[in-house]
């Protein structure tokens, strides 16, 4: 039912470009930053907008020992960062920031967390979901990574 797309083809959706500052096009190469210089100010789905500014990177950059860069949220106040010396996607959640619980490894790089939002995007057109569907997405979700809806941040009912 649902459909794990290539990520260059997920790309292919947005194409309005935002020119990233130089600091950012650095330090997440050249075709990472290509592709969030697409992606910047788009909402792929409800839980993967990627409608960041200078200043929210730029933020979580400085203050963050582990060189972690916000790449999308959740809308709801809760951040997806990007580690990005080891390409790999971090959940923080916003309930419990200053806990040690707060920051779940989604053990997937930008490229498939790109892949997963665009999952969510399809989950969400359907207006009333079943059982069926959320098996559907989970199944899906593991073609991207065997744990990653162990891992996954929220619940689907």
């Amino acid at each position: 039912m649902f459909q794990c797309r290539a990520y260059k083809e997920i790309l292919k959706d947005y194409t309005n470009q935002t020119k990233l500052p130089k600091d950012m096009v650095i330090k997440l190469k050249a075709e990472r930053a290509e592709a969030m210089s697409v992606l910047v100010k788009n909402e792929i789905s409800s839980d993967c907008c990627f409608d960041i500014d200078d200043s929210d990177w730029l933020y979580r950059e400085r203050t963050d020992s582990q060189h972690y860069i916000l790449v999308a949220t959740s809308g709801q106040g809760d951040e997806w960062l990007l580690q990005f010396d080891k390409n790999v996607i971090w959940f923080l959640d916003h309930d419990c920031w200053e806990e040690a619980r707060a920051l779940t490894c989604m053990q997937i790089g930008f490229e498939q967390f790109v892949v997963m939002a665009d999952l969510l995007k399809q989950y969400e057109t359907i207006e009333t979901p079943t059982s069926k569907d959320i098996k559907s997405l989970m199944h899906s979700m593991c073609e991207i990574h065997q744990i990653l809806p162990t891992v996954f941040p929220f619940s689907f009912c």
